[in-house]
């Protein structure tokens, strides 16, 4: 039996909800303080995947920064769909 990989998806409610209909685990983040806060609970967890809304990562951009040449997660940012 093939395991998949966790994927995470940090962002504002609206935008990262409509994820865990495909097995992601949404952290849903509408400020910068939960959003910190949910990045260390990725952080703590397995995840191969950390997506990121547009919005959330402009703000945590500093604290992305040094995950960017780690192995896991792999980061991805979403665009923001409401431009």
């Amino acid at each position: 039996m093939k395991v998949m990989p966790k994927v995470a998806v940090l962002g504002q409610r609206d935008a990262v909800l409509g994820f865990k209909a495909s097995g992601a685990v949404a952290f849903p983040a509408d400020n910068p303080a939960e959003a910190r806060e949910r990045l260390g609970s990725i952080l703590e967890g397995d995840y191969a995947i950390l997506l990121v809304t547009e919005e959330i990562a402009q703000v945590l951009e500093k604290d992305l920064e040094p995950l960017y040449s780690m192995p896991k997660p792999v980061i991805t940012i979403l665009p923001d769909a409401r431009k």
